[in-house]
């Protein structure tokens, strides 16, 4: 059965093989990303936005059945060294997309399936830490580490 499936960071990397897979598959795919995706994809539609804003991630979900949430920063160059940046996209922009998604099913006999990937490189061997014992990691990978509270 088709589905609409919502992706945010859909113009990465991941983002596009998971796309060009899903559509291969005969769904319907919506992508949320600052970015354009980097090469067409038939059967898809664009939205550009922001996982930190609200409205952009509401716009993403309207009519879908399954969110996929990729989005993420610091993965190279200097926004690797951006604390605010890592935080605001990989914990805050989590957090958005959880509570939309949330919004969504409220009054649906269906809930709305939702799943989170992330990129976070290993960086400890124990998952859970103090914000101290993440101090010496990249942003990136402390932001990420959040996300999996």
């Amino acid at each position: 059965m088709a589905e609409v499936w919502a992706i945010t960071g859909g113009s990465g990397h991941v983002g596009q093989v998971f796309t060009a897979r899903l559509v291969e598959e005969g769904h319907t795919v919506r992508l949320l990303d600052t970015d354009s995706p980097p090469r067409a994809i038939a059967g898809t539609e664009f939205v550009r936005g922001s996982v930190t804003e609200p409205a952009d991630v509401r716009r993403l979900m309207r009519g879908a059945d399954i969110v996929v949430h990729l989005a993420g920063a610091g993965m190279s160059g200097r926004a690797m060294l951006d604390r605010d940046l890592c935080y605001g996209v990989n914990v805050g922009g989590a957090r958005t997309v959880v509570q939309c998604a949330q919004e969504a099913c409220e009054g649906h006999s269906a809930p709305m399936r939702l799943l989170h990937m992330s990129s976070c490189e290993r960086a400890r061997s124990e998952p859970r830490q103090s914000r101290a014992a993440t101090s010496d990691m990249q942003p990136h990978a402390e932001t990420m580490l959040h996300t999996r509270r």
